[in-house]
């Protein structure tokens, strides 16, 4: 078992067939899921930018938009 943070292509491939029976937990929506609000703001900024549309990009996404709200009601 791992956390999203080892769920890219290359630790699954550096894996092998160590791979089988690995169980990985997000916690985030999908990437590419556009049915949430949180979805659709995430597909326009990596629209935006350029950003390759991922799991990791969009934990960064979340990461950001919550120390932009701290910072915001911290004044």
């Amino acid at each position: 078992m791992t956390l999203s943070n080892n769920a890219s292509q290359a630790f699954v491939k550096s894996l092998g067939s160590a791979a089988a029976g690995v169980i990985v937990s997000q916690i985030t929506p999908a990437p590419d899921l556009v049915s949430s609000r949180l979805g659709q703001e995430f597909k326009v900024a990596a629209k935006a930018s350029g950003a390759t549309v991922s799991y990791a990009a969009m934990e960064g996404f979340v990461a950001a938009k919550v120390l932009v709200e701290g910072l915001r009601r911290a004044g």
